[in-house]
C-alpha cells in the first residue's frame, strides 16, 4: 500500500518518483517543522530536500510525508529507517532497478519466440505444467487493413 501511495502522490504532485521518498510511521499531530528537524540529520547528507505533502494514515494511526530532492539521490545511501519522535520512521523509495526489471520482463515476453511443438508454444520460462497448453493461432490482418496479394506471372488473371 505504501508504494502505491508514493507513486500516487508523485503522479498527483508532478514529482519524479526517483527523487522522492515516502516517510511513514510519523506520530499523528506532529507539526511539519518538527518532522523536518527530525529528518534533516538522516536525509540532508543525500542532498537538498523539501517536504511536499503530509497526510494522516487512518489505518496506521500515523502520518506519512513525501520528501522531494532537488537532484538525483544515491538510492544505496538512503536509510530504511529514521529514528524519530516516539519510535522509528520507515523510509520507502522507488528504486530504478524496479523499472529496469519490469522492462526486461516485458521485453522477454514480447520477444519470446520459443519453438512451435505440435501446435503448442514452448516458452523460455518452461513448460506451463500438465494439462496446460498455450495454443498459438495464426492471426490474420487487423480489421480494416489493406491486403496486398502478389500474383504470379505479373499479368492479369484470365
Amino acid at each position: 500500500m505504501a508504494m502505491s501511495l508514493l507513486q500516487d502522490w508523485c503522479r498527483g504532485l508532478d514529482v519524479d518518483a526517483h527523487r522522492a521518498l515516502l516517510v511513514t510511521g510519523i506520530p499523528e499531530g506532529l507539526e511539519q517543522e518538527h518532522i523536518e528537524a527530525a529528518l534533516q540529520p538522516s536525509l540532508l547528507p543525500l542532498g537538498t530536500f523539501r517536504l511536499r505533502h503530509m497526510k494522516a494514515l487512518t489505518n496506521e494511526k500515523a502520518q506519512a510525508t513525501l520528501a522531494e530532492f532537488v537532484e538525483d539521490v544515491n538510492h544505496a545511501a538512503i536509510p530504511k529507517e529514521i529514528p524519530g519522535q516516539d519510535g522509528v520512521w520507515r523510509v520507502l523509495w522507488k528504486d530504478c532497478a524496479q523499472d529496469t526489471r519490469v522492462l526486461r520482463q516485458m521485453r522477454r515476453l514480447l520477444l519470446d519466440d520459443g519453438p512451435l511443438v505440435g501446435g503448442t508454444h514452448t516458452s523460455r520460462f518452461g513448460d506451463p505444467g500438465p494439462g496446460v497448453s498455450t495454443v498459438i493461432e495464426k492471426a490474420g490482418p487487423p480489421p480494416g487493413a489493406i491486403r496486398i496479394v502478389a500474383r504470379r506471372g505479373g499479368g492479369h488473371r484470365n
